[in-house]
C-alpha cells in the first residue's frame, strides 16, 4: 500500500499560498490590534471626562449649599 506524501514539487506549490496566507493573517492581526488600542483609548477618555464632569457637578452642589447646613 503506497503511502501518498507531497512531492517537493508540490511543497513548493505551497509556497506562494503559505507566504500570502501570512501576510493576510499578519495583517488583519495588527488591524484588530489597533482597532482594539483605539476603543481602548475611546474607553478612556470617555471615563474620564465622566470623572470631569461628576467633579465639576459635585463641585457646583457644593458651591450652591448653604453656608448653615451640614448634610
Amino acid at each position: 500500500m503506497p503511502t501518498e506524501y507531497l512531492s517537493v514539487k508540490s511543497k513548493e506549490g505551497l509556497a506562494i499560498p503559505l507566504l500570502a496566507a501570512t501576510i493576510i493573517f499578519v495583517v488583519v492581526f495588527f488591524t484588530l490590534c489597533r482597532a482594539a488600542d483605539r476603543q481602548e483609548l475611546a474607553d478612556k477618555t470617555q471615563t474620564t471626562q465622566a470623572q470631569q464632569v461628576e467633579q465639576e457637578a459635585q463641585s457646583l452642589y457644593d458651591a450652591a449649599k448653604p453656608r448653615g447646613d451640614h448634610s
